[in-house]
This record gives structure tokens, sequence and C-alpha cells, in this order.
């Protein structure tokens, strides 16, 4: 009675030890976030204030929130701010917290995926590796996002596409599972050009999967997946129009050289700026390396699946931005689905690790496992330094930026202003509405 009391209470120790550890990241990051908001619109954000006229006044269509904005399509990010915009006044406190309530739910789908994953008996890989993951996934690396409440559009594309994955490989006989993997992957498609990406590696993720009817079933599934995926695809690209920041692809494929700089620095800038290229360059080896036998035996795992969609992603961006250099890469906001491919890389060798002690090998082969180890542990390592060195970033925004949003109530200061937004006449124009439905930096005014 006695030992299965302690063994009990061990475990339960256990989870609350991980459960704070896990939370810490995210107090951090909500305390950083709140303590140095700003109340008026910042950069992108200032484009929602059109579609918010529209809303106002009754004349808000689909096609204004399928436009594009840049190389993205955020119909459903659009749909969530307007809707906090109307229901809080635009506060964005609001929206900056639904992206961190986002990014908890993409652990948590991430979470259910690992919890679903065979491993040994003795290992609890939900209460002791998540902890470790939300280092990154609440990293004070991705600052510009945790900013600004229109980076939405990038928290809800990742909580969809791990959701979407999570469907696809932890319930794999579940048409319900199926289903709503495709549901998701609209929505990762339509709210960030990453989740492009989402279709062809779930595909991947879908051809693996164990159907109930056998290969009928297995052939009906994966032809629905590429006519919804082919669907999403073509409303995407139809009237795509290339940015003044983007330019055409065979000028970006024109230097491989810069290409692949572009590739590894947006892979290896969640953990080091100064190393990024040659950070990105062993991740993506190592990736390989780890990923081996799951592409030798055909069966992508969670791990696969993750580190694919962060590669995908980086080519993807490479694509439209390569021409603007390497530092391009380094920009905070990519870190979001650059870490990916570390998380999938953790995972990997967690796997390896619980496989290596279930099978209990000999001391001298199990020293086989100690550049594992160490890699992980360097991982760990340098995802809580690169997230550190990001704290002062929430403060110096705030001192930059608060007296550019007091400037809002007199709109004389043409430099003050165009630190809100780029061209300081936008400002000008669009401030008024704001004043006369109370939002943002005055909704606040005459209560």
């Amino acid at each position: 009675m006695i030992p299965a009391r302690s063994s009990a209470l061990r475990r339960i120790s256990l989870f609350v030890a991980a459960a704070l550890v896990g939370a810490a990241p995210a107090a951090v990051l909500v305390f950083l976030a709140q303590r140095y908001a700003i109340e008026a619109p910042f950069a992108d954000e200032w484009e929602l204030i059109p579609l918010l006229e529209k809303s106002y006044a009754g004349r808000l269509t689909w096609a204004d929130l399928l436009s594009q904005h840049n190389e993205q399509r955020p119909f459903f990010p659009r749909l969530l701010m307007l809707g906090i915009a109307r229901l809080t006044g635009w506060n964005l406190r609001c929206e900056q917290m639904l992206n961190v309530a986002l990014a908890g739910a993409a652990l948590a789908a991430l979470g259910w995926a690992l919890r679903r994953t065979p491993s040994p008996p003795d290992a609890r890989p939900l209460a002791s590796l998540l902890p470790f993951l939300a280092i990154f996934f609440f990293s004070l690396k991705q600052w510009e996002n945790w900013t600004m409440g229109w980076q939405l559009l990038f928290f809800l594309s990742l909580f969809a596409a791990i959701a979407g994955f999570a469907c696809l490989l932890a319930a794999p006989r579940s048409r319900p599972a199926f289903a709503a993997a495709l549901a998701l992957g609209v929505i990762a498609t339509f709210s960030a050009g990453n989740g492009l990406v989402f279709w062809p590696v779930g595909f991947l993720a879908a051809s693996s999967s164990v159907a109930p009817q056998g290969r009928p079933e297995r052939v009906f599934r994966l032809v629905l997946w590429s006519l919804v995926s082919a669907t999403a695809i073509i409303l995407y690209l139809v009237d795509f129009q290339v940015t003044a920041h983007s330019v055409s692809l065979a000028a970006n494929f024109a230097e491989p050289q810069v290409f692949l700089l572009f590739v590894c620095s947006y892979l290896g800038s969640p953990l080091t700026d100064r190393f990024a290229v040659w950070a990105g360059a062993a991740g993506v080896v190592l990736f390989v390396g780890l990923a081996a036998p799951s592409i030798r035996a055909r069966d992508p795992g969670l791990s696969l699946t993750l580190g694919l969609y962060a590669v995908g992603g980086a080519i993807l961006t490479a694509a439209g931005r390569a021409h603007l250099g390497a530092d391009e890469a380094l920009c905070s906001r990519y870190v979001t689905f650059g870490q990916l491919l570390w998380i999938a890389n953790l995972i990997a060798i967690w796997d390896r690790l619980l496989a290596a002690g279930e099978q209990k090998k000999p001391a001298v082969k199990n020293r086989a496992l100690v550049p594992l180890l160490a890699a992980w542990l360097a991982i760990l390592a340098a995802g809580v330094a690169a997230s550190s060195s990001c704290a002062y970033r929430f403060s110096s925004r705030f001192v930059f930026l608060a007296p550019a949003q007091r400037e809002l109530a007199a709109l004389a200061d043409d430099e003050l202003l165009s630190r809100l937004y780029p061209d300081p006449k936008v400002v000008r124009e669009r401030t008024p509405f704001l004043k006369e439905h109370r939002l943002s930096y005055f909704r606040r005014q005459g209560r």
C-alpha cells in the first residue's frame, strides 16, 4: 500500500513540476506582452481599418475578406480580428492574448498527438517532453509576432497545421478526424501563405494512415485530399499579384547560393542570428539523419511531418523573399514556423532515447546515444538563450512607439507618425475613423 501511494505521489509531483516548467515561458511572455503593449495600430494593423470602415457601413463583402495581403490571403484571421474589434473596441491586447492562446492550443494539439504515439510502458512523453517544447512555442524570439495582433495570421495557421497533422497521425482510423484535417488545412491555407505547404505534407501523412476499409477507403481518402487541396490552392492563386516585397520566382532561383543561404538562415534563426546559416544547415542534416528510418519505412511520423512542413515553409518564403538577402530571413516573424524543424528534431531524438531505454542495450552500445543526448541538450540550451536574448525587445519597442501613439491626438509630427506606419498620410486619413468610433487608442475616450 505504502509503495503504491508513494508511486502515485511521485507521478503527481512529476506532473505538477512539468506543468509549472511548461507554464513558465508562457507566463513570462504574457507579462512582457501586456506590460509593454501599445494601444495604437502598428504597421500592417492599419490595413484592417478599411475593412472596419466597410464593416461599420455594412458594405463588407466576401471578396474583401479573401483579398490578398502581401503574399497572404488571411480570410479567417480577418474574420477573427474584425469580430474582436467590434466586441472590444479594437483592444489590441485581446488580439495579442489570442495569439498566445493559439500557440498554447498548437502545443496542446501536439501533446495529444504525442500521447497517442506508441512509447515504452514506463515513459511519460506528454508530462516530460511538452514543457521543453513550450520553450519554443512561447519563445520570445518571436517578439514581432507577440507584439502585433495582426500576426494572428501566423498563429492561426500554425495551430491549424499542427492540429491537422495530429488528426491524420494520432487518429488514422477516424473519418471525423480526417474530415477535421481537411477543414484545418483550409484554415491554415487562408491564414498564412505557409499553409500551402500543408497539402503536400499532409498527403504524405494521409497516405500512411490505416484506413478502416482497407485499400478502397485509402484510395478514396487520397483522391478526396487531392481534390480539396487542388481547390484550395487554385482559389488561393486566382488573381494572385506579385507584391512590391517580392519578385518573380525565376529571379529568386537565378542565384541558388543566395536561395540556400536564405533557407538555412530561416531555419537556423530560432536558435541564433549570428550563426543562423550554419545552425540551419546542421538542423537539416540532423533532421535527415533522424528521419531516415521513417523514410525507408514509408511511415511519416509526427517529427518527420513537422520537419518537412518547416523546410517547405522556408523554401516557399525564400521563393518570394530570397532576393532581399539572408538578413531578411532573420526577421523574428519567421521564427514561428522555422522553429518547427527544431521541435521535430527534439521529438525524434526523444523517440530514439525512449526506444533505447526500452531495448536495454549494453552500456557499450548505449554510448552511441551520447551524441544524440548532447544534441538534444544543445538545441534546448540554444532555444532558451535565443528566447532570453530577446526579452529587451518588448520594452525597447514600447519606448520607441509610445511617443508616436500619443501623437495620434495631434497628427502633426511626420517622424513620429511614420513609426506607426511608413506613410504618415495613411495615418492621418484613417485616424479620424478610430476617433469617431472610439477604437484602439481612442476606445476609452468619453467613458
